[in-house]
Parts: structure tokens; C-alpha cells; sequence
């Protein structure tokens, strides 16, 4: 499966319930879904009518009526906003809807967040429903990747989605791919296999994260990730502004450091120093935590200020 997407609904058919249950079982049987963005995926693309076959069939087939249970059960452990799916009666038919805060909303009522991740369990579960006829046909054996799995996911769901799909389909191995250091943040904790790929020369490669690195980073804070150069190598916490400022004070206290700093050049460094104090200082503030980090800065800040001082000294 690869990426996420709510546009398949534009396209949905009105078939049978008996029609989209003929159909969900025809399609379980094929080898991948190639995508859920595209209109060429008929299981995604009519997710509401084969929610309606699937309930049509829970009256002949007790594995159908235990999977609307399970599907039922998954929903408030996936988000405790939702409380399961009911079939209310319709013009033409009965019509799937969600329980979320205690309203029931269609499935193009919900918000991408929430149509992203029910998109790719609903597709799994009605999916495994045809392809393991022997006990809990979630606890099938299969390999399914997901392309970019943090699209549309807030990020309280980001921290979760890893564990909500491996609670689910606990013998499937999910290959994901993500920019996120939230997901790759709770894909280390779990102790999940990490890879990073690199393009060099218009070549792309997998190349693992070390046990010592996997290690370092087991419980860091999601900003360690970003900064670390293996994953993302993002090069500052702050704004690009303040990047800059960091840079320029880098490059002064190397001046400082070599002795070729002029009297211009403390000034500069000074000011930055000051700037990026009140920058940590109004971060400490707003977090309102006394951050060990910030006060490891300011330390930083006071031990450079009575450094750049003792060389003014010395030079004079």
C-alpha cells in the first residue's frame, strides 16, 4: 500500500451490499493494493460499500459478524474519540458511520487525520477477512508497506501509529517510510529495525542505524532526532533567523579562539551571545520548565561572555 488519501470517495460506486460483498472477496484475493490515492484501487475507493457488504454478510458467516466485532473493539483502542460504526438507514441504503465524540459522521465527514489511518486499517481488516479463513484472521502472516505513513496524521497520532498497527495485525511485518522523527522516534523505542535512506549519484540506499545509535536514542526527545545527522541532520532547533545568528557566532568564537578576532569582532559576538540567551531565556520561559538544556546555555553564554572578556584583557 502506498501513501494516503481521502479523493477515492469522489468516485465510489452504488452497488449491491450483496454486490460489495462478492467484490471485497474478489479483491482480497488479489496481491497488493497499489495505492489509496489513485481511483484504480476498487477496495479503497468504495471503503463505505464494502463496509456495507461486510455487515450484510455477519449474518451468514460468523467469521464476518466476529470481524465487525473486532473492527468495532479496534476503534476506540486506535483513538478514544471513537466508539465504533453503526449502519444507519438511508434513502437507498444503509449508510457507515463513525462515532466520534458521540456524533456519527459519514467517512467523508472526518478530518484527513482521521480518514488517513481508518483508510489503512479498514483496508487491512477487510482485506484479512478473504485471505486467513483459521482463526483471527488479523494474526495473519503478511507484509505490508506504507509510503509516507505520517501523512495528514497529527502528531499525537504519529507517536502511536506504529503500536496501533503492530497491536492489530500483531504476525505483519509493516514496512513504512516516513519523514517524521516522531514516528521514527517511537519506531526506535519499540525496537523496530530503522534505515535511512541516502541518493548518491542517482542511487539509492538502505543503510541501518548502528545498535550503539539505536541505543543513544532510545527515550530521546524528538529534537534529538532532528539534529542528528544520520536521520534528519537538521542543523538548528531554532528559526532559520536564529540559525543564522548561530553561525555567526560560531564563526567569531573560532576568530576569538585563533587569536584573530578584532576589537569589531567581540562586539558581534557579544550581541549574538545576548540575542541567543534572550532566545533560550523566552524558550525556558514559555516551556516554563527550568530545562537542564537551558541552563546548560546559559552557562554556555556566561563562560564565553568572561572568556571574550579575559582576551580583551590580555590583548590591551
Amino acid at each position: 500500500m502506498e501513501g494516503t488519501g481521502a479523493c477515492w470517495w469522489r468516485k465510489a460506486r452504488h452497488l449491491t451490499d450483496n454486490s460489495y460483498l462478492d467484490e471485497l472477496a474478489s479483491h482480497a484475493a488479489k496481491e497488493r493494493t497499489t495505492t489509496v490515492t489513485r481511483p484504480d484501487n476498487g477496495l479503497v475507493r468504495d471503503l463505505a460499500g464494502y463496509l456495507r457488504g461486510l455487515n450484510f454478510g455477519r449474518s451468514a458467516d460468523p467469521r464476518l459478524d466476529a470481524l465487525w466485532s473486532r473492527l468495532n473493539t479496534a476503534l476506540p483502542e486506535m483513538d478514544a474519540s471513537l466508539s465504533g460504526i453503526r449502519m444507519d438507514l438511508g434513502a437507498q441504503h444503509l449508510i457507515p458511520r463513525i462515532i466520534r465524540n458521540g456524533v456519527a459522521l459519514e467517512l467523508t465527514e472526518l478530518s484527513d487525520g482521521y480518514q488517513a489511518i481508518l483508510v489503512i486499517v479498514l483496508d487491512l481488516m477487510l482485506r484479512y477477512a478473504y485471505l486467513f479463513f483459521e482463526g483471527d484472521p488479523l494474526a495473519g502472516r503478511a507484509l505490508v508497506g506504507i509510503d509516507e505513513i505520517d501523512l495528514h496524521l497529527h502528531p499525537r497520532w504519529q507517536r502511536t501509529v506504529l503500536r496501533r498497527l503492530t497491536d492489530l495485525f500483531p504476525n505483519t511485518q509493516f514496512i513504512l517510510t516516513t519523514h517524521s522523527p516522531i514516528v521514527v522516534q517511537a519506531a526506535i523505542d519499540q525496537g523496530s529495525t530503522v534505515l535511512r535512506l541516502t541518493e548518491t549519484g542517482g542511487a539509492v540506499t538502505a543503510q541501518p542505524l548502528s545498535k550503539r545509535l539505536m541505543r543513544a536514542l532510545r527515550g530521546a526527545e524528538v529534537g534529538s532526532l532532528l539534529f542528528e545527522e544520520h536521520l534528519f541532520g537538521v542543523e538548528s532547533r531554532y528559526s532559520v533567523q536564529c540559525e543564522e545568528i548561530e553561525r555567526d557566532a560560531e564563526a567569531l568564537q573560532s576568530k576569538v579562539g585563533s587569536g584573530d578576532a578584532t576589537a569589531a569582532d567581540y562586539g558581534k559576538l557579544k550581541t549574538a551571545v545576548d540575542k541567543l540567551e534572550e532566545l533560550v531565556a523566552k524558550e525556558d520561559r514559555r516551556r516554563a520548565d527550568g530545562s537542564t538544556m537551558a541552563q546548560m546555555v546559559r552557562m554556555q553564554g556566561e563562560f564565553v561572555k568572561a572568556l571574550t572578556d579575559e582576551l580583551r584583557k590580555a590583548r590591551k
